[in-house]
């Protein structure tokens, strides 16, 4: 219905355009918005042809902000990213998480579990939205990949398996500490403008695609639409 509404404000408003730039006076765009009407109420199936194409042209639009997206992605060296085995790999996932989000940590087995049976590309889009320590989670983990990859991803890691939420910096700070980074080096990095910005471009980029809340997974360039609870589920987006 709402996409048939859309087709009905998108006919009149054409209607009107066209009449404004023609000069046509208010008697005569009167008349020809009557035609109009008359030829929607004796020819239905019009809206559904329009509201079609306007779905089509809606996907269509989608499929491109989503493939320039992906394109983005890996392409971009402080993308954290782990290599399959087979480097030449076309399998890849994207994945948008948040550390204090329980259903990211639940994804993450599968996604895990996906990676080696599969060998992906994965590629981890730090997207914090559920808190302000979430912001400085993803903020230390971005500098602490541009300084230490591997250290990178064993902080990743242990936050995204501790159990209960990051509730302070301290506990960010302790993370740094087991994973053997320089707590100093990287808080100062992850204050940059560098990193703030790698930050604001995540969330900017994950809202132009229709990121809405973590998990947010996109295989082999689809994004996963259906409920999944093992890695077949996930497996079935991957292009054969």
């Amino acid at each position: 219905m709402k996409k048939i509404l859309a087709s009905v404000a998108m006919l009149v408003a054409t209607t009107s355009t066209i009449a404004a730039d023609l000069k046509i006076d208010d008697q005569t765009k009167t008349q020809i918005e009557q035609i109009v009407h008359d030829y929607i109420v004796n020819n239905p199936q019009v809206l559904v042809e329009a509201s079609q194409a306007l779905e089509k042209q809606e996907e269509q639009a989608y499929d491109l902000k989503l493939k320039s997206f992906i394109k983005t992605v890996q392409n971009d060296k402080n993308v954290p990213v782990k290599y399959a085995k087979n480097k030449d790999s076309k399998h890849y996932l994207i994945e948008f998480f948040d550390y204090n989000c329980g259903y990211c940590k639940q994804a993450r087995v599968l996604t895990n579990k996906l990676a080696e049976q599969y060998d992906l590309n994965v590629y981890s889009i730090e997207f914090p939205i559920l808190s302000s320590v979430s912001v400085q989670a993803s903020a230390v983990g971005l500098a602490l990949y541009q300084i230490d990859k591997n250290k990178y991803f064993a902080y990743q890691d242990k936050l995204m398996t501790m159990e209960g939420r990051l509730t302070s910096l301290n506990q960010v700070k302790a993370t740094l500490e087991a994973v053997g980074a320089d707590v100093k080096e990287v808080l100062t990095l992850a204050n940059s403008e560098t990193i703030h910005k790698a930050l604001n471009d995540n969330l900017v980029n994950g809202g132009n695609i229709g990121v809405r809340g973590t998990p947010f997974l996109i295989i082999d360039g689809k994004v996963v639409q259906t409920r999944y609870n093992n890695v077949e589920d996930l497996a079935a987006y991957l292009d054969k």
